[in-house]
């Protein structure tokens, strides 16, 4: 479901959005050459394009509430984590582990390491001082936990639970359960992601009889698991979901048919509109969305 390791090699590339108003000036992206360097792009005239400072292998990125900070993996997608400035200078390995995302207030991370039988949970400041495991452990694979608007409780989600089928956990920043939320959708759950007003967006990915992705719903609902609604069906599989910083819209990557692109999905209407167009074999895949408006992805 994603890019193979060896040929993803541009860490982020950049796109800054419009909220909400009509159409949008695109500049194409370039490809360049037989190296493969950290590019933007862009949709904006007046934006101006921005250059890594090294080539590495790099996935996952999640940019910093203050947009000046990106945590991504390398070499691989099972870590380490890293952490760069957002023009891409600066990339330094931060600590062990995947799956990174930030809390609210940017002073802090969580980060998921690996064991033989089980995954947890660590809480770390920024720069990777002062580790916390939570003491909550999941067997097989923890998919991105997120942190609560208030920076109280972390959601996450099994991507092959194990446990109850189906089910969010939500636990507190001690690793004590707080809730679990089991959302009506029919579906495969891949994660839930939370609004910068307390909601919480998931896909349920909806399989055939012969258990391959025919679709993809992307849903909303409260943060108490309450006011589920499917905000709409995306025609394959869809996943690595982010809001913009109004909360309008949402970001996520549709796999298609090995084609990998970024979409925006607008919360209230639906309305589903691409801002990247590549054909296999060009993945462009993991949206994160900044707060000062541009949507950070990794792409081969």
């Amino acid at each position: 479901m994603y890019a193979s390791d060896k040929n993803t090699q541009l860490i982020i590339n950049r796109k800054k959005l419009p909220h909400s108003q009509g159409k949008q000036q695109h500049i194409p992206s370039s490809i360049l050459a037989s190296t493969l360097f950290l590019i933007s792009f862009l949709l904006l005239a007046s934006a101006t394009p921005m250059l890594a400072q090294q080539v590495m292998p790099a996935y996952w990125p999640a940019v910093s509430p203050d947009g000046n900070q990106v945590l991504f993996l390398s070499p691989t997608r099972g870590g380490p984590v890293y952490i760069m400035n957002a023009d891409g200078s600066a990339p330094r390995q931060l600590t062990k582990g995947t799956r990174p995302s930030w809390f609210p207030d940017g002073k802090r991370i969580v980060v998921v390491a690996r064991s033989e039988t089980a995954e947890k949970i660590v809480v770390m400041n920024a720069d990777g001082s002062n580790p916390d495991t939570l003491p909550t452990a999941y067997p097989r694979y923890v998919w991105r936990p997120r942190i609560s608007p208030n920076g109280r409780s972390v959601i996450i989600g099994n991507y092959w639970p194990t446990d109850a089928p189906n089910v969010f956990h939500i636990v507190r920043m001690d690793g004590t359960p707080l809730r679990d939320i089991h959302p009506d959708t029919p579906g495969e759950l891949v994660e839930a992601t939370w609004s910068h007003d307390g909601r919480l967006a998931f896909v349920a990915l909806q399989h055939d009889t012969a258990n391959a992705i025919h679709s993809t719903k992307l849903c909303v609902m409260n943060g108490d698991g309450s006011g589920e609604r499917v905000v709409t069906t995306l025609p394959e599989a869809a996943q690595w979901v982010s809001w913009s910083p109004d909360n309008s819209e949402i970001a996520l990557m549709d796999e298609g048919d090995g084609d990998g692109n970024i979409l925006i999905v607008n919360v209230t209407t639906g309305k589903i509109r691409q801002i990247t167009h590549h054909d296999h074999p060009y993945l462009d895949e993991t949206p994160s969305w900044s707060s000062d408006g541009w949507i950070y992805f990794q792409s081969n």
